[in-house]
């Protein structure tokens, strides 16, 4: 086969198995892959942070998720107001539920001058926390270790499998990445990549809006920077990179 003539055959190591979301070439937008529209060469898969889930594990000390009611429907108050109900503890802000006494789940202060404080309506998880940063219903750092089991774009497009050419001809030869794929002998958890270091869970009080959204910078070369950040804007869109050198340069093997 093809990946076989570039000596690289997906495997449960690499993750790269049927047409799966996955994150080979550590995107900032995290999970991707290449679709099944001939107009459309590869696309994000839309799957949430996992801070950013709608679901908890445990007792949901680690949510860092956007709901912002209670069970009953009442808006949650701003962890940082005083008013209607007082929180002597300060460093969290928004109205997001949230878990920093150690509760049963996540919770939050109400609008509502006559109940103080209520659960959030957020689904627990059934599955365990796997070790590592390996996950499967969110994606932790950049994504580089989700091994779930979406095959749709964030646009709905069907993904195009890992291990065919078509519509799409693709090449991630294990050689460009040392980091993630040299040395490594298979498992999961601590040594996945190889050696390299784990990435990181976005701060707690980091907003999704805040810092790097996935955008390619320009970078010094032959090509100037407006044409780098026009054809980086159609790769975000998801749109095809026509010429090798621009796909060179906004970073994904063609």
């Amino acid at each position: 086969t093809m990946w076989a003539a570039l000596g690289f055959l997906p495997s449960p190591r690499n993750g790269l198995e049927e047409n799966y979301c996955r994150n080979p070439d550590g995107d900032k937008r995290g999970p991707w892959c290449y679709t099944l529209e001939p107009a459309v060469r590869h696309q994000s898969c839309g799957i949430k942070k996992c801070e950013d889930a709608v679901c908890v594990s445990c007792n949901g000390e680690d949510y860092r998720g956007a709901v912002d009611r209670t069970e009953s429907g009442a808006e949650c108050q701003r962890w940082d107001l005083q008013h209607p109900h007082q929180y002597p503890e300060k460093g969290l802000d928004d109205n997001y539920c949230r878990n920093p006494d150690g509760s049963e789940r996540p919770w939050c202060y109400t609008t509502d001058p006559a109940r103080e404080r209520e659960f959030c309506r957020i689904r627990v998880s059934e599955k365990r926390p796997r070790p590592g940063n390996v996950t499967s219903g969110c994606f932790r750092g950049k994504g580089e270790g989700y091994r779930g089991r979406v095959n749709v774009t964030a646009s709905g497009i069907p993904c195009q499998r890992w291990d065919a050419q078509a519509p799409h001809k693709h090449h991630f030869v294990p050689d460009k990445y040392p980091c993630k794929y040299g040395g490594q002998r298979g498992g999961v958890g601590r040594g996945l990549w190889g050696g390299c270091p784990a990435q990181r869970a976005r701060s707690p009080r980091r907003r999704p809006w805040q810092g790097p959204a996935g955008e390619l910078l320009p970078q010094p070369g032959r090509l100037g920077g407006a044409v780098v950040l026009h054809h980086a804007a159609l790769a975000a869109r998801g749109l095809l990179l026509p010429d090798p050198a621009l796909r060179r340069r906004a970073g994904r093997p063609g």
